[in-house]
């Protein structure tokens, strides 16, 4: 991650801790220093300003934060970029050729279902 981006993530993490009304749980871990980009009922991926993607679930302290797997990582970046589109430089370049993924026909969504399980929003499937 650029020098620049690891700062405009600390400027995002501060415009994210001033919004009011803020769900206590998300202020957690934006006060930990994690930019919340995906939540589900289950728990919320963020992104650290050193790079590093990190799962929290809400069922543990807010301390408790783990490296998010590949997939998950993916997941959270496709899903912050459309927030924050400068995110869009931490994603996997689509290599020259490769078709679009068959399961969303290259959308990274799928019909009111959310990212695609299949190329976890990229549209088509990263090499691994």
């Amino acid at each position: 991650m650029s020098p620049e981006l690891r700062e405009q993530v600390r400027v995002w993490l501060a415009e994210y801790l001033a919004q009011p009304g803020l769900q206590h749980e998300l202020r957690d871990v934006a006060a930990f220093g994690a930019l919340p980009l995906y939540q589900d009922v289950g728990g919320c991926l963020a992104l650290r300003p050193d790079g590093r993607v990190v799962e929290v679930f809400w069922d543990k302290p807010a301390q408790s934060f783990g490296d998010a797997s590949p997939s998950w990582r993916l997941v959270a970046l496709v899903n912050g970029a459309e927030a924050y589109p400068a995110l869009r430089a931490l994603l996997p370049a689509r290599p020259e050729g490769s078709p679009d993924c068959a399961n969303c026909d290259g959308r990274g969504r799928l019909d009111d279902a959310g990212i695609c399980g299949a190329c976890f929003g990229l549209g088509f499937r990263a090499s691994s």
